[in-house]
């Protein structure tokens, strides 16, 4: 099994011009997601799994289109509420996600039960609780022949996905980083308890032209 993880495309928030935690992509972050698309495309992708913020849907809409795929919507790939400021977050509805972002389905074993997102401030432990329950469903996909599957997450969430699939010790600080639309490869054979990382945070696909 083939495991890319990915990075969104920058957003507004990312680039100061808005608080909302939900943002979109900026004219830059669409460029990235489409030259993201370019360069997966030419796999033969079998899953695509995306966090439920407006700024990953945007990412994964590119690569859903080019390879007629669906895009699962997975709660626990969101972002990682990690202060206070998330407190405040209300992210879109089920109904709304469905009809805004018409690739994207509700798959087993992920429900999306509104409020889909953390209503606290979460603790170390509640990222990896959360990540560890996505490794074991990509994991689980492995009977799907020459499984290739998508992540699209977000920086901090993506760093403790990579460290629960390879077995790294999580760092309590900083996680492994990923740029935006950053692809991270790894691999994982059939019986084996962890991954094998191919390469991290690559971005030399983003030859952004004027």
């Amino acid at each position: 099994m083939d495991i890319y993880l990915v990075r969104h495309g920058q957003s507004e928030f990312n680039v100061g011009l808005t608080d909302f935690l939900d943002s979109s992509l900026t004219t830059t972050g669409q460029r990235q997601a489409e030259l993201t698309a370019e360069r997966l495309c030419a796999l033969q992708l079998t899953h695509i799994l995306c966090s439920p913020l407006r700024r990953t849907l945007q990412t994964s809409g590119w690569l859903a289109d080019r390879m007629s795929l669906k895009v699962s919507l997975v709660p626990q790939l969101c972002e990682y509420f990690s202060n206070e400021h998330y407190l405040s977050f209300e992210g879109l509805r089920t109904s709304e996600l469905l009809s805004r972002f018409p690739f994207a389905q509700i798959a087993s074993p992920f429900p999306l039960i509104d409020p889909w997102w953390p209503n606290h401030v979460e603790t170390l432990q509640d990222i990896l609780d959360r990540v560890h329950e996505v490794r074991n469903a990509i994991i689980n996909l492995e009977p799907v022949r020459n499984a290739c599957v998508v992540v699209i997450s977000h920086a901090d969430t993506l760093g403790r996905l990579l460290e629960v699939l390879t077995g790294t010790y999580p760092d309590p600080h900083q996680p492994p980083w990923n740029d935006n639309c950053g692809i991270s490869h790894l691999h994982h054979e059939p019986g084996d308890e962890h991954a094998r990382l191919i390469f991290s945070n690559d971005t030399s696909h983003l030859v952004l032209t004027p």
